[in-house]
């Protein structure tokens, strides 16, 4: 059906930011601490 998929596109970059930060190992929770330094960067 070619339907864009934003949302999956976004946690899929946040997950990739999770495990290049050494995170891999942890559950969803993992994604508040992506969401917080990025927060820091602005």
């Amino acid at each position: 059906m070619n339907t864009p998929l934003p949302i999956a596109a976004l946690l899929k970059d946040n997950h990739l930011d999770s495990m290049a930060h050494g995170e891999g190992h942890l559950d969803w929770s993992a994604l508040s601490r992506v969401a917080k330094r990025r927060a820091a960067q602005q």
